[in-house]
Protein backbone atom coordinates (compact mmCIF):
# COMPACT_ATOMS: atom_id res chain seq x y z
CA UNK A 1 0.00 0.00 0.00
CA UNK A 2 2.71 1.98 0.60
CA UNK A 3 4.44 1.93 -2.73
CA UNK A 4 1.10 2.55 -4.31
CA UNK A 5 0.85 6.01 -2.16
CA UNK A 6 4.29 6.52 -3.42
CA UNK A 7 2.90 6.03 -7.24
CA UNK A 8 0.22 8.15 -6.81
CA UNK A 9 2.31 11.12 -5.66
CA UNK A 10 5.05 10.61 -8.13
CA UNK A 11 2.03 10.49 -10.97
CA UNK A 12 0.36 13.73 -9.58
CA UNK A 13 3.65 15.72 -9.64
CA UNK A 14 4.06 14.20 -13.39
CA UNK A 15 1.10 15.74 -14.13
CA UNK A 16 -1.86 13.05 -13.87
CA UNK A 17 -4.71 14.23 -12.14
CA UNK A 18 -7.39 11.69 -11.48
CA UNK A 19 -11.06 12.97 -9.88
CA UNK A 20 -12.47 9.40 -9.66
CA UNK A 21 -10.05 6.69 -9.98
CA UNK A 22 -12.74 4.59 -8.37
CA UNK A 23 -15.05 4.66 -11.45
CA UNK A 24 -12.49 2.91 -13.33
CA UNK A 25 -13.28 -0.44 -13.94
CA UNK A 26 -11.27 -3.28 -12.33
CA UNK A 27 -10.55 -4.91 -15.67
CA UNK A 28 -9.33 -1.69 -17.98
CA UNK A 29 -6.06 0.23 -17.38
CA UNK A 30 -5.61 3.93 -18.90
CA UNK A 31 -2.45 3.65 -20.06
CA UNK A 32 -1.54 7.60 -19.68
CA UNK A 33 1.63 9.95 -21.03
CA UNK A 34 1.97 12.48 -18.22
CA UNK A 35 0.42 15.11 -18.14
CA UNK A 36 -3.11 14.43 -18.82
CA UNK A 37 -5.89 15.22 -16.63
CA UNK A 38 -9.37 13.12 -16.62
CA UNK A 39 -12.42 14.58 -14.45
CA UNK A 40 -15.10 12.67 -13.50
CA UNK A 41 -15.10 9.57 -16.05
CA UNK A 42 -16.62 6.55 -15.76
CA UNK A 43 -14.58 3.56 -17.54
CA UNK A 44 -17.20 1.02 -18.41
CA UNK A 45 -16.84 -2.82 -17.77
CA UNK A 46 -17.27 -3.45 -21.46
CA UNK A 47 -13.82 -1.03 -21.96
CA UNK A 48 -11.34 -2.66 -24.01
CA UNK A 49 -8.69 -4.05 -20.59
CA UNK A 50 -5.98 -0.88 -22.08
CA UNK A 51 -6.76 2.52 -22.92
CA UNK A 52 -4.14 4.70 -24.00
CA UNK A 53 -4.51 8.52 -23.82
CA UNK A 54 -1.75 11.03 -24.89
CA UNK A 55 0.07 14.00 -23.24
CA UNK A 56 -1.72 17.56 -22.98
CA UNK A 57 -5.13 15.52 -23.10
CA UNK A 58 -8.20 16.41 -20.77
CA UNK A 59 -11.82 14.56 -20.34
CA UNK A 60 -13.78 17.13 -17.99
CA UNK A 61 -16.04 14.29 -17.43
CA UNK A 62 -18.62 11.42 -19.02
CA UNK A 63 -17.66 7.74 -20.09
CA UNK A 64 -15.53 5.81 -21.96
CA UNK A 65 -16.52 2.55 -23.62
CA UNK A 66 -15.36 0.49 -26.71
CA UNK A 67 -12.30 3.47 -27.12
CA UNK A 68 -8.81 2.31 -27.11
CA UNK A 69 -6.83 5.18 -28.14
CA UNK A 70 -7.34 9.05 -27.57
CA UNK A 71 -3.99 11.06 -28.93
CA UNK A 72 -2.64 14.33 -27.50
CA UNK A 73 -3.59 17.65 -27.12
CA UNK A 74 -7.64 16.64 -27.04
CA UNK A 75 -10.32 18.88 -25.09
CA UNK A 76 -12.77 17.09 -24.04
CA UNK A 77 -16.01 18.60 -22.64
CA UNK A 78 -18.45 17.44 -19.56
CA UNK A 79 -20.85 14.68 -20.00
CA UNK A 80 -19.12 13.13 -23.16
CA UNK A 81 -19.38 9.77 -23.78
CA UNK A 82 -16.68 7.87 -26.33
CA UNK A 83 -17.26 4.46 -28.19
CA UNK A 84 -20.66 4.01 -27.35
CA UNK A 85 -22.32 0.91 -28.85
CA UNK A 86 -25.62 1.35 -30.95
CA UNK A 87 -26.61 -2.45 -30.16
CA UNK A 88 -26.11 -3.02 -26.75
CA UNK A 89 -29.57 -4.14 -26.45
CA UNK A 90 -30.76 -6.98 -29.46
CA UNK A 91 -33.37 -5.05 -32.14
CA UNK A 92 -34.26 -8.46 -33.75
CA UNK A 93 -34.86 -10.63 -30.90
CA UNK A 94 -37.99 -11.16 -29.30
CA UNK A 95 -36.98 -8.16 -26.86
CA UNK A 96 -34.32 -5.71 -25.94
CA UNK A 97 -34.34 -6.51 -22.46
CA UNK A 98 -31.18 -8.12 -20.80
CA UNK A 99 -33.12 -9.66 -17.70
CA UNK A 100 -34.41 -12.06 -20.81
CA UNK A 101 -31.75 -11.75 -23.48
CA UNK A 102 -28.87 -12.93 -20.99
CA UNK A 103 -26.71 -14.35 -24.19
CA UNK A 104 -26.55 -11.44 -26.03
CA UNK A 105 -22.99 -9.99 -26.16
CA UNK A 106 -22.09 -7.09 -28.32
CA UNK A 107 -19.20 -7.07 -30.15
CA UNK A 108 -18.82 -3.36 -31.63
CA UNK A 109 -15.91 -2.19 -32.78
CA UNK A 110 -12.94 -0.03 -31.27
CA UNK A 111 -13.24 3.91 -31.59
CA UNK A 112 -10.20 5.80 -32.64
CA UNK A 113 -9.75 9.51 -31.47
CA UNK A 114 -6.59 11.62 -33.30
CA UNK A 115 -4.91 14.60 -31.80
CA UNK A 116 -6.04 17.56 -31.07
CA UNK A 117 -9.36 16.84 -31.49
CA UNK A 118 -11.93 18.93 -29.55
CA UNK A 119 -15.09 17.70 -28.36
CA UNK A 120 -17.79 19.87 -26.71
CA UNK A 121 -20.24 18.85 -23.87
CA UNK A 122 -23.00 16.56 -23.99
CA UNK A 123 -21.73 14.92 -27.48
CA UNK A 124 -21.79 11.42 -27.41
CA UNK A 125 -19.19 9.07 -30.53
CA UNK A 126 -20.22 5.95 -31.60
CA UNK A 127 -18.46 2.36 -31.18
CA UNK A 128 -16.39 1.60 -34.18
CA UNK A 129 -16.14 5.43 -35.06
CA UNK A 130 -12.70 7.11 -35.79
CA UNK A 131 -11.94 11.28 -35.79
CA UNK A 132 -9.66 12.83 -37.36
CA UNK A 133 -6.88 14.80 -35.74
CA UNK A 134 -7.99 18.13 -35.85
CA UNK A 135 -11.43 17.38 -35.58
CA UNK A 136 -13.98 19.51 -33.71
CA UNK A 137 -17.26 17.84 -32.89
CA UNK A 138 -19.87 20.13 -31.83
CA UNK A 139 -21.45 20.19 -28.44
CA UNK A 140 -24.70 17.46 -28.07
CA UNK A 141 -23.49 16.25 -31.12
CA UNK A 142 -24.30 12.27 -31.54
CA UNK A 143 -21.14 10.79 -34.00
CA UNK A 144 -22.22 8.02 -36.26
CA UNK A 145 -19.69 7.76 -39.12
CA UNK A 146 -15.86 8.60 -39.40
CA UNK A 147 -14.78 12.25 -38.95
CA UNK A 148 -11.92 13.23 -41.40
CA UNK A 149 -9.18 15.36 -39.96
CA UNK A 150 -10.06 18.89 -39.61
CA UNK A 151 -13.37 18.43 -40.12
CA UNK A 152 -16.08 19.99 -37.53
CA UNK A 153 -19.47 18.37 -37.32
CA UNK A 154 -22.73 18.46 -35.28
CA UNK A 155 -26.51 17.67 -35.11
CA UNK A 156 -28.23 14.33 -34.38
CA UNK A 157 -26.36 12.08 -36.34
CA UNK A 158 -23.70 14.15 -36.57
CA UNK A 159 -22.95 15.65 -39.99
CA UNK A 160 -20.10 18.19 -41.22
CA UNK A 161 -20.86 21.89 -40.92
CA UNK A 162 -17.47 23.17 -42.55
CA UNK A 163 -13.73 21.52 -42.55
CA UNK A 164 -11.64 24.29 -40.24
CA UNK A 165 -9.01 25.16 -42.95
CA UNK A 166 -8.64 24.52 -46.90
CA UNK A 167 -7.46 21.08 -47.93
CA UNK A 168 -3.54 22.23 -48.60
CA UNK A 169 -3.24 23.41 -44.84
CA UNK A 170 -4.92 20.92 -43.30
CA UNK A 171 -2.53 18.24 -45.30
CA UNK A 172 0.30 20.44 -43.99
CA UNK A 173 -0.32 20.19 -40.35
CA UNK A 174 -0.82 16.24 -40.36
CA UNK A 175 2.34 15.40 -42.25
CA UNK A 176 4.39 18.09 -39.72
CA UNK A 177 2.89 15.81 -36.81
CA UNK A 178 3.44 19.12 -34.53
CA UNK A 179 2.15 17.14 -31.57
CA UNK A 180 5.58 14.97 -31.68
CA UNK A 181 7.20 18.08 -30.58
CA UNK A 182 7.77 18.97 -26.86
CA UNK A 183 5.48 22.18 -25.64
CA UNK A 184 7.89 24.32 -24.98
CA UNK A 185 9.62 24.31 -28.45
CA UNK A 186 5.63 24.42 -29.77
CA UNK A 187 4.75 27.60 -27.67
CA UNK A 188 7.43 29.53 -28.84
CA UNK A 189 5.96 29.23 -32.35
CA UNK A 190 3.50 31.56 -33.68
CA UNK A 191 0.53 29.40 -33.26
CA UNK A 192 -2.38 31.71 -33.95
CA UNK A 193 -1.51 31.50 -37.52
CA UNK A 194 -1.20 27.76 -38.90
CA UNK A 195 0.99 28.73 -42.10
CA UNK A 196 3.85 31.00 -39.92
CA UNK A 197 3.62 28.28 -37.02
CA UNK A 198 4.32 25.28 -39.55
CA UNK A 199 7.17 27.61 -41.17
CA UNK A 200 8.48 28.44 -37.75
CA UNK A 201 8.23 24.74 -37.01
CA UNK A 202 9.98 23.63 -40.24
CA UNK A 203 13.12 25.88 -38.98
CA UNK A 204 13.26 23.18 -35.83
CA UNK A 205 15.66 20.43 -35.64
CA UNK A 206 13.38 17.27 -35.79
CA UNK A 207 12.62 16.12 -32.44
CA UNK A 208 10.09 13.91 -30.34
CA UNK A 209 8.93 14.79 -26.74
CA UNK A 210 9.35 12.51 -24.52
CA UNK A 211 6.71 11.50 -21.72
CA UNK A 212 6.46 9.81 -18.61
CA UNK A 213 3.98 6.50 -19.01
CA UNK A 214 1.66 6.00 -16.43
CA UNK A 215 -1.02 2.50 -15.87
CA UNK A 216 -3.81 3.49 -13.82
CA UNK A 217 -6.41 0.98 -12.83
CA UNK A 218 -8.92 0.59 -9.50
CA UNK A 219 -6.65 0.89 -6.68
CA UNK A 220 -3.35 0.42 -8.83
CA UNK A 221 -0.90 2.45 -10.39
CA UNK A 222 2.43 1.94 -11.88
CA UNK A 223 4.72 3.95 -13.52
CA UNK A 224 7.55 3.34 -16.28
CA UNK A 225 10.99 2.51 -15.28
CA UNK A 226 9.97 1.80 -11.98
Amino acid sequence: MLLNALKRRRAKTLGIKLSRAELIDSRSVLRLEAPAKLGSVQVLKEAPELIRIGAHSYIRSGELHFVTEIGRFCSFGRQVTIGQDGRGHPLDWASTSHELCVSHRPNPGLTRIGHDVWIGDGAVVMAGVSIGTGAIIARNAVVTKDVPPYQIVGGNPARPIRPRFGSELSEALLNSAWWQYPLTELRALDYEHPQRFLEQLADLAPQRATYAVIDVGRGKVGISGD
